[in-house]
């Protein structure tokens, strides 16, 4: 797993991925298709019960030029990735506001999902 960092300040993305935790409670065999996520939100409020439905990656920049560009698109698949919980501060929220950092509880196909991708 690559250790740069997707720059995406010029995007008005939904969510950032930032971590993820692929730990479950189940038992051995049982289909799990909820996973916390740490994210950083971006430019739109995060509800209890929204669906995400556009997930993509950007190309990497690699020079400082190019950071006033907007980012190229290499990948995106639609999703149907709904958040079950919200978590911030410590506290469980039923919603969390444009620029934070929370964790998030998603519920879906979230196997391919790690730090390179971002919700539109």
């Amino acid at each position: 797993m690559s250790t740069e960092s997707t720059d995406v300040s010029q995007t008005r993305y939904r969510i950032r991925l930032v971590g993820f935790n692929r730990f479950s409670s189940l038992q051995e065999g049982e289909a799990d298709t909820r996973r916390w996520f740490a994210t950083r939100n971006g430019d739109y409020e995060q509800r209890v019960g929204d669906v995400l439905t556009r997930a993509v990656r950007y190309k990497r920049r690699k020079y400082p030029d190019d950071w006033d560009k907007l980012p190229e698109i290499i990948e995106e698949r639609a999703t149907a990735i709904k958040i079950i919980a919200i978590q911030a501060y410590g506290k469980s929220l039923d919603s969390v506001g444009e620029g934070m950092t929370c964790a998030l509880l998603l519920e879906g196909d979230t196997d391919f999902l790690n730090e390179d991708w971002c919700f539109e």
